[in-house]
């Protein structure tokens, strides 16, 4: 080889070696990504059957499309009973295997019932009520936090403010192991009065590592029904695979994909959030502002329909009228893929 080529070909192995190293640093960023942050796994999952934005209090959130204008979170399924994580929530929509197991719910007056995503998974992310023959439920709003080797924090939350009226849903108790519960949903106008007999139950503790809603206690069901209550034993799948999720004859599989513990920024994150929504500043005093969950609630006894289908206004000077943004995760995947398409060329 002479000293010409010699010389034409070190930049181009400088050239080769340089895209070869930024591919490299590349792969493991998006792997820890990956890891990490469980997002882009929901992302992709829940895109086909709802709308991704970006709420200027929560982030990024999803609701669903195709549910009635005055849908409330977990109506569409049913309770099983289950010793290792007593009442778990089943859905028969084929997106429910997350929003109702992972994150929060918040209800935002532009696009009703919202998702905040999350990263660890329970049987239901709910509070119960019961009492004069009622059982009622309502999702856990995003002031409501777990936090690892402490437990359900609630020193954010509050009951009449944070939940309204129309977040309940309530069924007779002898109707709570019912299979098609949506058919038994107790009219939401009657809410109210059901509130007036009921006490709040909160009983989410952690079991043998694992996360459990007790909820109403079981006996207290069966001594309504005159029958035992029947206890399902569900499969876990670490696959998001819809198709092959079972929920007849007794049997039900939980989809729970692999995923790391949250980080302690997102811990951290999730507590300032929560200490937002109160209206608490970092030394326990309160401002003088109205909390950011305070909603106003209808006294028509009417639910709450999300004003993007009765023809409202999208608010001025906020990301609602904006489109959506790009997922950062997806951003990234896409220039390493760009990155391993220059080396193979």
């Amino acid at each position: 080889m002479n000293i010409r080529t010699r010389s034409a070909f070190i930049p181009l192995a400088l050239l080769v070696l340089l895209m070869v190293s930024s591919f490299i640093v590349v792969r493991p960023v998006q792997a820890h990504s990956n890891a990490n942050n469980g997002i882009n796994i929901f992302y992709d999952a829940l895109s086909p059957y709802g709308n991704w934005v970006n709420h200027p209090t929560y982030g990024q959130v999803w609701y669903p499309r195709g549910v009635a204008d005055n849908w409330r979170p977990y109506t569409d399924g049913y309770w099983a009973h289950t010793n290792e994580y007593g009442w778990l929530w089943v859905s028969y929509q084929p997106w429910g295997w997350a929003p109702f197991h992972y994150g929060r719910w918040a209800w935002d007056n532009w696009y009703g019932w919202i998702w905040v995503p999350g990263r660890t998974w329970a049987p239901a992310w709910v509070f119960w009520r019961a009492g004069g023959g009622y059982a009622a439920w309502a999702p856990m709003p995003p002031n409501v936090i777990w936090q690892p080797g402490l437990g359900l924090n609630i020193s954010y939350f509050n009951y009449s403010r944070d939940l309204s009226w129309d977040s309940w849903v309530a069924v007779r108790e002898h109707d709570l192991p019912y299979r098609h519960i949506n058919s038994r949903i107790i009219a939401p106008h009657m809410n109210h009065q059901i509130i007036n007999v009921t006490n709040n139950i909160n009983n989410v503790t952690l079991i043998n590592n694992s996360i459990v809603n007790q909820g109403v206690s079981v006996k207290q069901i069966e001594a309504h029904t005159g029958k035992p209550v029947e206890l399902v034993v569900p499969t876990v799948l670490n696959q998001v695979d819809v198709n092959s999720v079972k929920h007849h004859e007794g049997q039900l599989d939980i989809i729970r994909p692999s995923m790391a513990a949250p980080t302690h920024e997102e811990i951290y994150h999730n507590e300032e959030l929560a200490r937002q929504l109160d209206g608490k500043k970092p030394d326990g005093s309160r401002t003088d502002l109205p909390s950011l969950a305070n909603i106003e609630q209808p006294e028509d006894h009417k639910p709450r329909v999300p004003g993007r289908l009765v023809g409202e206004s999208a608010p001025v000077q906020s990301p609602y009228a904006t489109p959506k943004q790009a997922n950062p995760e997806v951003t990234e995947a896409s220039n390493s893929q760009f990155k391993a398409l220059c080396l193979n060329r």
